[in-house]
């Protein structure tokens, strides 16, 4: 959503003939206290993005990062690693890395933040009289692609709740990002059976997550996570309400692609639904396994199917604990086992000083979970001519937390409104409105080319030199981006006998 102005003449600078550029980057290099390095920057470039360029349109793909590359002035060395006494070989002697950063832009003295994240290199380059370093930056989706994550099987799950957990595993894997990080999470619409992971990165799991209902996620410009369903553009008010005017007068140049890259006749969409079975074995080890006297081995398992639970195995049935000669050792084998969906580490402590225990045939019994044969659902376009000559498909990529026909319902009709059509993508650089934000409404203004619309961002690109601070925009006209124009909405639409707005799909 759009950047609160209270409090500030941003709004009315920024409409202003003359502007006065005001900017702020500052660094935490110790972890705790932030640095100014203002007047050290020579240039600046920011990029937030809802857009999957290869696709056309943000629905269709999962989250993109946020990035910023800065130039920084290095002419004392103070960015050199390896230089004795430099900030950079202080708190950063083995090369920068995640440390974070601020960038904030505005006029006349006040600014907004433009983007969180942290430094994830600083290479270095030198040329006659000149020696310069350049911070590549990343969101902090950055350490949720780092975090491999497993998890127990959980049930009945919506979207939005299943990222919660995944958030809070974050949250407890890396200090940094909690500090740094808040969320905002839309209420899922519609509930997952079965949900786990199993040592996937976190940024991927999300965006599957998002993806599974039409959905969309990304960090804000203040490090806010957000988790958008298919109806915020008609839900948030800085979707609906347009926050600035883009006029022709301050525009420099103004790009407009009819793309037929995301128009199709057809929405295919696969379920992959799974049942609870029976108790089976899920594991069986292929070899003995042998635990030295007084020492404790750490086995990992992996199961042939996910599972709800597993049953701790037993002596006797689930394996056998012997001597070389065969003789029993079980009373001096302390086994525990911790169970994931798809995996678990098995522990096995031999309490015996004298003698190796032979662990033969260990087996773990649990309730699988078994994958139906995937439900396919096609949905084809409605409109009459139809728009798109041809035939042209549109798979929905392979989902596995799409498992039920409601799902596919939900996420193919909606893609099918979208997509029966060719979208107009309109590009429109100008001066910095640092307010901006991914999502919002604009209302953008040409005659000269038939343009007085309103308009979503999807992409924002903000360039800076010396005294510019320039923005470059994708925006996508609202017209028929919903297929009517009244939804019921809680605590806003009244109810009625006849006439009452609809309530989405």
């Amino acid at each position: 959503m759009a950047q609160s102005t209270t409090g500030t003449s941003l709004v009315a600078n920024y409409a202003a003939a003359w502007r006065v550029a005001a900017r702020s980057v500052t660094v935490c290099w110790d972890g705790t206290n932030w640095t100014d390095e203002t007047a050290r920057v020579q240039s600046v470039s920011i990029r937030h993005e809802l857009l999957n360029s290869a696709l056309g349109l943000p629905m269709l793909g999962q989250g993109l990062a946020s990035q910023a590359t800065l130039t920084m002035n290095n002419r004392d060395g103070r960015y050199c690693a390896s230089l004795s006494g430099s900030v950079a070989h202080t708190y950063c002697p083995n090369g920068v890395y995640r440390v974070p950063i601020r960038i904030a832009m505005g006029y006349s003295g006040e600014t907004l933040r433009q983007f969180t994240g942290e430094i994830v290199a600083a290479p270095g380059s030198e040329t006659v009289g000149r020696r310069t370093v350049q911070f590549q930056c990343q969101d902090y989706s950055y350490p949720l692609k780092q975090i491999k994550h497993r998890s127990t099987v959980a049930e009945n799950e919506r979207a939005d709740e299943a990222m919660a957990t995944l958030l809070d595993a974050a949250d407890s894997a890396d200090a940094a990002f909690a500090a740094a990080t808040t969320r905002a999470l839309d209420v899922g619409l519609v509930v997952i059976p079965y949900t786990w992971t199993d040592d996937e990165n976190l940024w991927a799991e999300l965006g599957l997550l998002a993806a599974s209902e039409a959905g969309m996620i990304h960090f804000s410009k203040e490090a806010e996570f957000r988790f958008w369903r298919q109806t915020a553009f008609l839900e948030r008010a800085y979707s609906t309400t347009s926050q600035v005017t883009l006029a022709r007068a301050r525009c420099f140049t103004l790009d407009d692609d009819l793309s037929w890259l995301n128009a199709y006749t057809k929405v295919i969409v696969e379920a992959s639904p799974w049942r609870r079975s029976a108790l089976a074995e899920v594991y069986q080890c292929q070899a003995e396994i042998v635990v030295e006297p007084g020492q404790t081995l750490t086995h990992r398992a992996r199961f042939t199917h996910p599972v709800m639970s597993v049953i701790t195995p037993v002596e006797g049935t689930d394996y056998r604990a012997v001597t070389a000669g065969m003789s029993d050792l079980s009373g001096n084998l302390v086994l525990g086992i911790t169970a994931y969906a798809q995996q678990a580490t098995i522990t096995l402590q031999n309490t015996s000083s004298t003698q190796a225990i032979y662990v033969l045939g260990l087996t773990v019994r649990g309730y699988p979970l078994e994958g139906r044969a995937d439900d396919k659902q096609e949905y084809a376009a409605t409109l009459t001519p139809a728009q798109v000559p041809g035939e042209k498909d549109y798979s929905v990529p392979a989902n596995a937390y799409v498992q039920t026909r409601l799902q596919a319902e939900l996420l193919g009709t909606r893609l099918r409104d979208l997509l029966q059509r060719p979208r107009r993508l309109i590009g429109w650089s100008g001066p910095l409105c640092p307010w901006l934000e991914l999502g919002d409404r604009v209302t953008l203004v040409d005659a000269s080319h038939g343009f007085n619309q309103d308009c979503i961002v999807l992409n924002l690109g903000i360039e800076a030199g010396a005294q510019n601070m320039d923005m470059d925009l994708t925006l996508l006209p609202v017209a028929s981006l919903f297929p009517y124009s009244a939804y019921f909405v809680w605590g806003t639409s009244a109810y009625a006998d006849s006439g009452s707005d609809r309530s989405f799909y």
